[in-house]
């Protein structure tokens, strides 16, 4: 007993079933602690399928941060490529 071949349409990739996942921007004061915090989170709970993105302000107070963060989105927004 030997093996027919398939057809063609077995040969085919199926399409893709599971959703994008939506980007999730974190803006933080610092440099070095707080990326390294989330970035440990990340990889503790393997979330690399996840699109995190993190970034320091470069600021310290708070308005400075919540200013950098629209800015980061409002760039985002004119590239396509939401958060």
């Amino acid at each position: 007993m030997s093996r027919q071949p398939k057809g063609l349409q077995h040969l085919s990739r199926k399409q893709a079933m599971r959703k994008e996942y939506a980007r999730i921007l974190i803006v933080c004061e610092g440099e070095k602690t707080e990326p390294a915090y989330f970035n440990y989170l990340i990889d503790r709970y393997r979330l690399s399928t996840a699109n995190i993105e993190i970034t320091p302000a470069g600021g310290s107070d708070p308005i400075s941060v919540v200013r950098y963060a629209k800015q980061c989105k409002q760039e985002a927004d004119k590239k396509g490529n939401p958060f």
